[in-house]
């Protein structure tokens, strides 16, 4: 049975797709993200969802669920990994918005993704390319001709910018 999922015309719903939440430099700060989000934003329902279970470095207070319950979820989609891009991408478009936020720049070396595979991903039109820094988005310009989004490290005012910036009238 699919998670139930609030529905408000006012609340804007972010889902973040992640391997796992072992203990990673990425993982703490969205889950620092996405506990500020929880405890001080009411317009704002945040959910990770992984693909493999690890047990989180610190308490959440969001809801953690498997990536298979994505498939309902229609609010902004953020993937965070060439994996979990492939399966944005195939997702039904029912996500508002879905972005690729690209936290290891170099994740194409170690997988056994081919280049092409890559450069589709990126210069994907069914997503937006988010830079983890300005470096990130230089290396990105030059290397896939693409100008990505910056979003400096889940930066807490960045990423509320970002989640809410087509909900506002």
């Amino acid at each position: 049975m699919l998670p139930y999922f609030k529905r408000s015309k006012d609340l804007t719903k972010v889902g973040v797709m992640v391997e796992d939440l072992r203990p990673s430099t990425m993982n703490y700060a969205l889950i620092d993200l996405g506990n500020r989000i929880a405890n001080e934003r009411s317009d704002i329902d945040f959910y990770v969802f992984h693909e493999a279970w690890k047990r989180p470095p610190t308490s959440l207070c969001f809801p953690l669920l498997q990536q298979r319950h994505v498939w309902g979820f229609d609010g902004v989609l953020i993937a965070t990994s060439i994996n979990t891009a492939r399966k944005l991408i195939s997702l039904p478009n029912v996500a508002s918005r879905k972005y690729f936020y690209i936290w290891n720049l170099i994740e194409w070396t170690n997988s056994l993704t081919n280049s092409q595979e890559v450069l589709q991903l990126h210069k994907s039109d069914h997503m937006k390319v988010i830079a983890r820094s300005e470096d990130y988005a230089f290396v990105l310009k030059n290397s896939f001709n693409i100008d990505p989004i910056i979003l400096q490290d889940f930066n807490y005012e960045e990423s509320i910018n970002l989640f809410t910036a087509n909900t506002r009238g």
